[in-house]
């Protein structure tokens, strides 16, 4: 997808509270920020983003197709 100067474009992120699985399964660590990729780019940006993450290989974040326009909430 390529978007026109001045256009937007969205992505639903999912998170689920790491506090939901035990203790022994998820590894709860504080984290500070989420390291996310724009399209086509390979440099990440840092957005600042303090909760609980699992240090275990839990699933607790979804995100779905990037999409042309402002996009909303589900």
């Amino acid at each position: 997808m390529t978007l026109a100067p001045d256009a937007v474009a969205s992505s639903l992120l999912r998170i689920v509270d790491a506090l939901n699985y035990p203790a022994s399964r998820c590894g709860p660590v504080t984290t500070k920020w989420l390291q996310v990729y724009p399209p086509n780019q390979t440099t990440p940006i840092f957005l600042a983003y303090k909760t609980t993450g699992c240090s275990k290989p839990v699933q607790v974040l979804t995100v779905s197709v990037v999409q042309p326009g402002a996009g909303g909430s589900s």
